[in-house]
């Protein structure tokens, strides 16, 4: 698992198994980095730079620049209004929503066994 963060980001502990985190000097360069390195993306409730993040890797789906899976997690309701402004603009088939972790980890995990598939063929 990877976390890709700008370099002035101060926060907590992130002493999480398994987890490398990428610094990066630019908010661009994080948007760039996080499509260029990913599998799958889950977002969880953040900033003005999650949204970039966020409604870029949807463009560039959209765009047939990539087909990695996109999980938005929504806890507790915070982003039900971004979920009514994706389906305005017609993006619904572009992500799922997830309630919960399980919700968004089941979806992943079942986005890796229809990859596994493609590639079998």
């Amino acid at each position: 698992m990877i976390a890709i963060i700008t370099q002035n980001l101060n926060g907590g502990d992130f002493n999480i198994p398994y987890l490398h985190i990428e610094r990066c000097k630019y908010q661009s360069e994080v948007t760039k980095t996080l499509i260029d390195w990913s599998d799958h993306m889950i977002f969880l409730k953040g900033n003005s730079g999650t949204l970039t993040e966020l409604f870029y890797a949807l463009d560039t789906k959209k765009n047939k620049e990539h087909n990695k899976s996109i999980c938005i997690l929504n806890i507790n309701h915070e982003w039900d209004s971004l979920e009514k402004l994706l389906n305005t603009l017609g993006l619904e088939d572009l992500y799922y929503i997830a309630d919960n972790t399980q919700k968004a980890i089941q979806y992943i995990e079942s986005q890796i066994r229809v990859s596994k598939k493609d590639i079998e063929r």
